[in-house]
């Protein structure tokens, strides 16, 4: 009888450490799952950020297509054009009257 009681407290006692040891598992598994979970929450975070923000680009795209034409998008080159053209002649004319003035006062103050 005294065998069949160590036996079965040998037995309970393995029994209890199995049991401790499933619990531990369960607890990392149940961590593991907490953070597999956290970081498919981050990323679905971050994807509807991108998602958001690609919305808030096609709106845009779309509200500057309903107002700027071809049309209107060619006569502003055109005009960058001009603008650039009349830059290089005022430029060139202003370089022209300095050293025509430089020539004035050189000559005025030789004389």
């Amino acid at each position: 009888m005294s065998d069949w009681n160590s036996e079965v407290l040998r037995e309970l006692r393995e029994i209890r450490q199995s049991i401790s040891t499933l619990d531990a598992k369960i607890a990392d598994t149940k961590k593991s799952l907490q953070d597999e979970i956290h970081s498919i929450r981050a990323e679905i975070l971050e994807f509807q950020l991108k998602t958001q923000q690609l919305d808030d680009v096609t709106d845009w795209a779309n509200r500057f297509r309903e107002r700027i034409t071809l049309a209107d998008l060619d006569r502003l080159k055109n005009e960058v054009e001009s603008l650039k053209e009349f830059k290089a002649k005022s430029t060139v004319i202003f370089a022209l009257v300095q050293f025509a003035m430089a020539g004035v006062v050189a000559w005025l103050t030789k004389g």
